[in-house]
This record gives structure tokens, sequence and C-alpha cells, in this order.
């Protein structure tokens, strides 16, 4: 009678497949947060350069300006704070990019082993099988002699 095919190492291959889920997870994260980080600096350096194209023509109060110049200032120390943390999130993606793709040849392996023997499984139950069938041709054939 034929076995039922188990993989010894299903559990181990799972959580080989976890961790591919959770990096794509992790990754997809830091994707999203470079995503966001980029539309703060272009939303910031728009409103920059509409600050300084609308630049007031006439007499202004001196207060006035030194607020303006201010709020420039501090929108072009912002727009560098978040350039470095998106340089940092970039640097934080290629590190998860790599985690993934040694995740992703973990699961390989495990899944071209698993599927190795498989055939083997396979073969192996086929050659009993065919074991089987020739004993049995055998004995019929034993049989068809003595009569």
């Amino acid at each position: 009678m034929a076995k039922k095919f188990v993989f010894e190492l299903e559990s181990a291959l799972r959580l080989k497949t976890y961790a591919v889920q959770k990096a794509k997870e992790h990754l997809a994260q830091i994707i999203e947060q470079i995503s966001n980080t980029t539309n703060t600096i272009s939303d910031l350096q728009s409103e920059l350069a509409s600050l300084q194209n609308n630049l007031p023509i006439g007499k202004q109060s001196a207060i006035i300006l030194i607020h303006q110049w201010q709020y420039q200032t501090s929108l072009v120390q912002i727009i560098n704070k978040n350039e470095k943390q998106l340089q940092q999130l970039n640097e934080i993606a290629a590190v998860r990019q790599k985690a993934l793709v040694t995740a992703l040849q973990d699961e390989k392996i495990y899944l071209k082993l698993k599927e190795k023997k498989q055939i083997l499984h396979k073969n192996l139950e086929n050659r009993e099988e065919q074991l089987f069938l020739d004993e049995i041709g055998q004995q019929i054939a034993i049989r068809n002699r003595q009569k």
C-alpha cells in the first residue's frame, strides 16, 4: 500500500514562508515611509518656492519680513531634515530588501528539497507497485503452469 508523503521539514518550510511574508511586510512599510517622506519634501519645496516667488512688493514692516524670512529658513531646515531621513530610509530599505532576498532564497531551498523528496517518494511508490504487480504476475504464471 502506498504511504502518504510526509515532508519531515514541513515546519521549517512554514517558518521560512512566514519569514518571507514578514520580510515583505517590513519592506512594504519602509517603502510607504519613503513615499510619505518624498511627498512631504515635495510639498515643502513647492511651498518654499511659492513663498520665494511671491515676495512682497512695496513697503512691508520689518517684523513681517523677519517672520517671512524665519519661516522660509525653518522650511529649508525641515526639508534638509526630511532629506536626511529619506536617505536613512533608503539605506534601511536596501537592508530589508537584502533580508527579503535571503529569506526567499532560504524558502526556495526548502521548496526544492520538498519537491525532490516528493519525486523520490513517487518513484519509490511506483517501484513498489511494479514489484507487487510483478509478484502477482509470477504467481498467476505459476498457477497456470500447475494446471
